[in-house]
């Protein structure tokens, strides 16, 4: 990552004009998983990071700034194209029997923990640059195999209103 992929974030806007983009999956491995409260310095590849529990799963790109080299404000932007929970293949909020109120706090405490301060190798203290997350999934109803629907948050889409429009 550090040899690679962080040259391409740090320096691509600059050398092309267009924005990297960085698209992270991000689940809760349960529902209650998003709001555990652990944090504590970690000695990860050598060095010492500050982490918290949703750094593994929730907000993971942190590591992208925590380990990896990438520059918090090269102008990349980070997306995620599926976002919400898997227990290991059985997931989705449907699937694990998340109503929507509970699907509102959810997205709420996810917003939260992503605007948490992340500091990188260049000096930078701030939120990480992610401006883009789809809740997965809007359209499979196909409960069959190779179906989504436990995934599926079609009948869902009220509990967004509160907490995206902002």
């Amino acid at each position: 990552m550090r040899d690679g992929y962080a040259d391409w974030w740090n320096n691509g806007f600059a050398q092309t004009g267009v924005r990297p983009v960085w698209d992270q999956h991000e689940y809760s491995p349960t529902p209650q998983h998003i709001y555990d409260n652990w944090e504590g310095d970690l000695f990860i590849s050598g060095r010492t990071v500050h982490a918290y529990e949703q750094d593994w799963h929730e907000t993971r790109a942190s590591f992208l700034f925590k380990l990896c080299g990438f520059n918090l404000k090269s102008g990349g932007v980070l997306m995620s194209s599926e976002t919400g929970i898997d227990m290991g293949g059985k997931g989705g909020f449907l699937g694990c029997g998340v109503d929507s109120a509970g699907v509102t706090r959810w997205l709420k405490r996810n917003d939260e923990i992503w605007m948490r301060n992340v500091a990188d190798d260049f000096g930078n203290v701030m939120p990480m640059p992610k401006e883009s997350k789809c809740v997965f999934q809007g359209s499979d109803t196909n409960s069959g195999k190779g179906g989504w629907l436990s995934y599926f948050v079609g009948g869902m889409q009220s509990s967004f209103v509160p907490v995206w429009a902002k």
